[in-house]
């Protein structure tokens, strides 16, 4: 589960990281799919996230060895979760400031089809 959610951490930010150019006419457009699944999994994140974190503080607490790559990890989680909101706000706002901006100059007969669509896997 712990790595489940790191490669999709992962995944998720990628897909949020590709540039929208309008100007340059390549138009790379994410998929608001991405950003709206992010919203809507903040909750089932936050609960696959909290008994993770639970239970490498008992093992911790009770002196269980535990390898480092995995305390590593589970010391990553919270923050690579509110990094990735963090992402995918910023994209959303991104994504409407061009779309304005490209209609208001350009009209909307002349807004290019998305080149890329992109989906991640579900948890």
């Amino acid at each position: 589960m712990l790595r489940s959610l790191h490669e999709h951490f992962h995944v998720a930010s990628c897909m949020l990281l590709f540039v929208c150019d309008a100007e340059s006419g390549v138009y790379v457009c994410i998929n608001t799919r991405t950003c709206t699944q992010v919203r809507e999994k903040e909750a089932d994140i936050d609960t696959y996230i909290a008994p993770i974190e639970d239970m490498y503080s008992l093992l911790l607490r009770y002196e269980v060895r535990v390898p480092k790559e995995e305390t590593g990890m589970v010391s990553d989680l919270r923050y690579g979760w509110k990094k990735l909101r963090k992402l995918a706000a910023d994209t959303s706002d991104n994504l409407a400031r061009l779309q304005v901006r490209t209609c208001n100059t350009q009209g909307l007969n002349s807004v290019p089809m998305p080149v890329v669509n992109l989906h991640f896997a579900p948890l």
